[in-house]
């Protein structure tokens, strides 16, 4: 893979949650969503991801534009990995 290369934005917020998750000690599977509808495009987010991605939302870990996450914009991966030493250094991303 090429750290130049791109991948759909939802799936890297799926990863950069997976890594939260694990950092914080925080069990995404115990998390109660209050907002199902937070995200105004959740349709275009990849089925397998979608449910993380509106929990992250929820817990305000995630940022959405306008109301959307935008899913199909595509993310560099090196901007994804400089994301992933944010987050095991506790800095804000």
């Amino acid at each position: 893979d090429d750290m130049y290369g791109h991948m759909r934005k939802d799936e890297a917020m799926y990863i950069l949650m997976q890594a939260y998750s694990i950092k914080n000690n925080l069990n995404l599977d115990s998390i109660n969503v209050t907002d199902y509808n937070i995200i105004e495009d959740a349709n275009d987010i990849q089925d397998e991801y979608r449910d993380v991605l509106i929990k992250g939302v929820n817990l305000g870990i995630i940022k959405l534009t306008d109301g959307r996450l935008l899913p199909n914009e595509e993310v560099v991966t090196e901007t994804v990995l400089e994301m992933l030493t944010r987050i095991n250094n506790k800095i804000d991303w």
